[in-house]
């Protein structure tokens, strides 16, 4: 008897990026503060650009989440 539902494709998940087995805790903070500055500002680009653009809160939510994210980093990296 021939099945009538195929069986489902496997996934394979795929490692697009590594850390660096040195990399220092305070470093992994700075690194991400300016990855979450460089998410805040092309949101802010995008959003200053396509003003009529659908789901314009969702992305002014998530510049806004970059932002404060940031700030947090920040606030954790003068402390050290």
């Amino acid at each position: 008897m021939k099945k009538i539902v195929p069986d489902p494709p496997h996934l394979t998940l795929i490692q697009t990026s590594s850390l660096p087995a040195d990399l220092i805790p305070p470093d992994a903070l700075a690194v991400a503060n300016d990855l979450l500055l460089s998410i805040h500002q092309a949101l802010n680009d995008y959003c200053h650009t396509h003003p009529t653009a659908p789901a314009l809160n969702k992305l002014r939510n998530a510049a806004h989440s970059a932002n404060t994210a940031s700030a947090l980093i920040t606030h954790a990296l003068t402390g050290m």
